[in-house]
């Protein structure tokens, strides 16, 4: 799916390009497009001399093909410029093909590209009015080595639920006209006129359908969308459709490709692939972890004052202090003026947050029994912000509070610990999925057998029961 990478065309080329310009070329699409526009790429002429600046000696030819991005196709751009100017502008609307009295066509000349005008109106009048407001102006780019290609896109392989020639009619509705006079004594019976009858305006129609899934989604009042939607019943949900199909043939292809690959080759891009992916899902889970140790701090840190407070800490005071001033002249009134004025700040020492915390006499309040499940569980020990607890000194607290924390705190980090392995925006809603996840797979057991059979294959837990049976 690659071209040459020297083929380019300047914009002063593509400006003065017309509709003679341009043609379908079957033979060298990709290989693998077995769609309706089989091996199609529409090919682009650069003629002699006048009015390329390259002064070419010989005819060229350059093709675009389909790019994997739809509003980054030419192809595409192409496709819906025309099909709205055989509605709205007269030059394509009233087009004809007739021989001249030269022996030409009028139609030969007709420009592939529109100006904006100089109506107040105009897009051409809006867009300088911004760029004046952002101070933007451009520099015309005098050089251009070669041109990025990139990958075709895989929406030229959807199968179309119309036949060519309905396509061709409605999205051109002059075609059965311009048909006629193609093939009248008086018709322009040249290659071009031939190519583009039977081969580049039907291409072009397919390419409209195919790429108007994504206009009418992301600009669905654009002029092209309203021909779509209005031109062909159902067009919006076959759209819907096409839009997931594209995507599944999008991984069908790539698994093609790896599959093509030499056993060794296959290995290696497995190998890379899932290092990537890896590193992916770690780089995630570090930012999780961090986010979320960002939430325990800040909760930490407001148990922490607030702790403070109830221990009549000494309170941070400011006091203002003047400082001294001049002593003033017998029979004057002394003023001291603002500038010789000062603010002193003085704040008394601070304990340390987490000996004070140490030293608290506050016991969390904990249920007795542990509640049916493993999400209610989580919820009561979010509610009563036990974890802020996990660092305080428990010597003072009843034996049985101590045991109760123990088991609600070891569930807590079992979740946590879970919840690496499930999806979800944040971290509590992962953990509550996690939460969920061990609720179905307790099944009928109560939370005190559950908390026996986590501990029973918990390697942290068996490695100190082997440590103590070795002492």
């Amino acid at each position: 799916f690659f071209t040459c990478d020297a083929t380019y065309v300047r914009y002063s080329s593509w400006a003065a390009m017309t509709l003679k310009d341009i043609r379908l070329d079957r033979a060298h699409g990709p290989q693998q497009d077995t769609g309706p526009g089989n091996k199609g790429m529409v090919s682009l002429v650069l003629r002699p001399g006048e009015p390329h600046k390259d002064r070419y000696k010989h005819t060229k030819v350059v093709g675009m093909w389909r790019h994997i991005k739809p509003f980054r196709c030419a192809t595409g751009a192409l496709a819906m410029t025309l099909m709205v100017r055989s509605r709205f502008d007269p030059k394509i609307s009233r087009m004809t093909l007739y021989k001249n009295a030269d022996g030409d066509a009028d139609w030969w000349n007709i420009p592939l590209r529109t100006k904006w005008g100089s109506k107040p109106n105009s897009a051409e009048t809006a867009f300088k009015s911004i760029y004046q407001e952002a101070n933007i102006s451009w520099s015309k780019n005098l050089h251009l080595r070669k041109g990025g290609m990139d990958k075709a896109g895989t929406r030229c392989l959807l199968e179309m639920p119309w036949t060519e020639d309905e396509m061709v009619r409605a999205v051109f509705p002059q075609y059965e006209m311009w048909v006629q006079q193609y093939m009248s004594p008086d018709g322009d019976h040249s290659k071009a006129a031939r190519n583009l009858l039977e081969h580049t305006l039907p291409f072009l129609a397919v390419v409209a359908l195919q790429d108007g899934i994504y206009w009418i989604k992301h600009f669905p009042d654009n002029s092209a969308s309203t021909i779509l939607k209005n031109t062909f019943p159902d067009y919006e949900t076959w759209a819907a459709q096409a839009r997931k199909d594209v995507i599944q043939q999008q991984a069908d292809l790539e698994e093609s490709r790896i599959s093509n690959m030499e056993a060794a080759t296959q290995a290696a891009f497995h190998v890379i692939r899932r290092d990537i992916q890896q590193y992916r899902e770690e780089d995630r889970q570090r930012q999780e972890m961090l986010e979320q140790r960002l939430i325990d701090t800040t909760r930490e840190r407001d148990t922490y004052l607030q702790l403070l407070q109830q221990a009549n800490h000494p309170a941070i005071s400011q006091q203002h202090v003047s400082a001294a001033v001049p002593v003033a002249p017998a029979g004057t009134i002394p003023h001291i003026s603002p500038t010789h004025r000062r603010t002193i700040q003085v704040v008394p020492p601070q304990r340390n947050a987490l000996t004070a915390l140490r030293s608290s006499e506050r016991i969390p309040e904990i249920p007795p029994n542990l509640p049916t499940t493993m999400h209610e569980m989580l919820v009561q020990h979010q509610q009563a912000h036990l974890a802020s607890f996990e660092l305080a000194s428990k010597k003072h607290w009843p034996l049985p509070v101590q045991q109760r924390f123990s088991k609600r705190t070891y569930l807590f980090h079992k979740i946590r610990e879970r919840a690496q392995r499930h999806q979800g925006n944040t971290e509590n809603k992962r953990m509550e999925n996690a939460a969920l996840a061990m609720d179905t797979e307790k099944g009928d057991m109560t939370l005190n057998r559950y908390l026996t059979y986590l501990k029973s294959i918990d390697p942290a837990k068996r490695s100190r029961k082997r440590n103590a049976d070795q002492m």
